[in-house]
């Protein structure tokens, strides 16, 4: 039993797919931690990279559209 997998009962394979999950969650929680982004910050923007939706890296990244000479 998984416990982010409740009711469901799996086979031997997907009892350690899930268990790697797991284990892969935590090492990109760190990575993310490092980043300053949450692990659903790196994980969203990582799938708009590879589905070519995303046009900047974080909203802390974004391009200045100020006009120019214009405070902030």
């Amino acid at each position: 039993m998984v416990s982010y997998l409740p009711g469901r009962t799996l086979s031997a394979d997907q009892a350690r797919a899930a268990l790697r999950v797991a284990e892969e969650l935590n090492g990109l929680r760190d990575c993310a931690a490092t980043l300053g982004l949450t692990l659903l910050e790196l994980v969203g923007l990582a799938l708009m990279d590879c589905s070519g939706q995303r046009t900047f890296a974080h909203p802390s990244a974004a391009p200045d559209r100020s006009a120019p000479g214009q405070s902030h």
